[in-house]
C-alpha cells in the first residue's frame, strides 16, 4: 500500500495496479516450474485487471 501512496490518482486504482505488478514478480520467480518456464519462453506471464462493473480486462504494462 505504501507504494500506492506516493502515486498521483485514486489510491484504490493505484493500490490494485501495484499488488497485480508484485504478483507478477513472484509468479515470474516462482522456482523452480514458473521461473524455468518463462525463462525459455514457454510460459507469458501477464498482469491484467477485471472490472466487475463493466467486465473488462485491462492488460497491464
Amino acid at each position: 500500500m505504501d507504494k500506492a501512496r506516493n502515486q498521483p490518482g485514486d489510491l484504490l486504482d493505484n493500490a490494485v495496479r501495484a499488488n497485480i505488478k508484485m504478483i507478477v514478480q513472484q509468479l515470474k520467480t516462482s522456482a523452480p516450474i514458473l521461473e524455468n518456464l518463462a525463462k525459455k519462453g514457454n510460459l507469458t506471464i501477464v498482469g491484467a485487471r477485471y472490472d466487475l462493473d463493466d467486465g473488462l480486462v485491462t492488460i497491464l504494462p
